[in-house]
């Protein structure tokens, strides 16, 4: 825009130096159209940007990190005057961590609809909006922008990715497991092990006691019977840090990976976090793939908390009455020293079994 008001000066000055220099009548002419052409094209432009709307959509509402997918900008301008094109500024924000923008030029005839689609991909877990921040529209000379009223903005969804870090974790009624089990109590309406037998084909797969089976070189299968008493909360540390939120990320995508083992081995269990627009706890309750899914993205629209290090504290002072078992989960600088650290493969979040 600068560079066309400046071109715009300097043919003036020829223009004028040359009515100096010569007189003649069809450079009067030409200084008087010189003078007239920016009051009408700003008068035309402003009428033609209020007739502009836009709309933006996204190819896919759920989709996995890191996965590309399309994005795109719709432009319908009804107007008669045709503009040199519009500035679009468009913002791409996760719940949990910082903004990030990005601006897009779009060419804006008359009377035209046009779409310009471009490809993303996100690197973290959550759910994430693509929305307007700003529009700009050019006149046809391109000396005079205006803003464009339109407010649209898109969301999908960004699910963790699964990963089987865990082999076995034995889960009796009496927490005295066989030699190099880990054991920890379960809750309500889930089934414990009765006994271990010898598989049988159409046995299910999770049913199956691998080290039990590594031992004997013969394929065990375990069998489920009375149910827990007590309540087991898979509690997330719902602080992070805008700096490093890959951390917070990890923590989503190991949770996942932990409750999908949960499930298989039908462990019910309450995925917990606290919520600072509640002001509270929030548990789910959690008995099948649906119901992870449904946790997660209850999670995903959670305001995380505001200080690190405090979820464990807080929940212990709210549960202090209740029974039950913790799945504590949180950043491996901030992990507690209570309970019995399980290996989950990571060097960024820590997962501690409480009783």
């Amino acid at each position: 825009m600068i560079f066309s008001r400046i071109n715009y000066l300097t043919f003036v000055i020829f223009v004028i130096a040359g009515i100096f220099f010569y007189n003649k009548y069809p450079l009067w002419i030409l200084l008087g159209v010189l003078i007239v052409m920016p009051i009408v094209s700003y008068i035309l432009g402003k009428r033609s940007s209020k007739k502009i709307s836009l709309n933006i959509t996204t190819e896919k509402r759920m989709l996995g990190k890191n996965v590309p997918f399309k994005v795109t900008v719709s432009v319908d301008n009804k107007g008669i005057i045709p503009l040199e094109g519009l500035e679009v500024d468009l913002s791409v924000k996760n719940n949990f961590y910082k903004e990030k923008k990005f601006r897009i030029f779009i060419p804006c005839g008359a009377f035209s609809k046009r779409e310009v689609s471009f490809d993303m991909e996100y690197e973290y877990c959550g759910v994430v909006r693509i929305r307007l921040l700003d529009v700009k529209a050019y006149d046809m000379f391109n000396m005079f922008k205006y803003d464009v009223e339109s407010i649209s903005e898109s969301e999908f969804i960004v699910l963790p990715t699964f990963d089987n870090i865990i082999e076995e974790i034995e889960l009796t009624e009496s927490g005295d497991g066989e030699e190099e089990e880990l054991q920890y109590k379960k809750g309500d309406d889930v089934s414990q092990i009765s006994q271990i037998r010898n598989y049988i084909p159409g046995d299910k797969l999770q049913n199956i006691h691998w080290k039990l089976s590594s031992k004997t070189e013969e394929l065990q299968v375990k069998e489920y019977s009375e149910p827990y008493s007590e309540d087991v909360y898979f509690l997330l540390d719902s602080y992070v840090d805008s700096e490093k939120p890959y951390v917070f990320d990890e923590l989503i995508e190991k949770m996942y990976s932990v409750a999908y083992y949960l499930i298989g081995i039908r462990r019910k269990f309450y995925l917990t976090w606290f919520d600072e627009a509640e002001g509270d706890f929030v548990s789910y309750e959690i008995n099948s793939e649906e119901d992870l899914l449904q946790g997660i993205l209850k999670l995903y629209y959670a305001v995380p908390l505001k200080e690190k290090g405090v979820s464990y504290d807080m929940f212990e002072r709210v549960h202090s009455g209740k029974k039950g078992t913790v799945l504590y989960m949180c950043d491996k600088n901030q992990a507690l020293n209570a309970g019995e650290e399980l290996d989950i493969e990571s060097d960024k979040v820590a997962l501690r079994c409480i009783s």
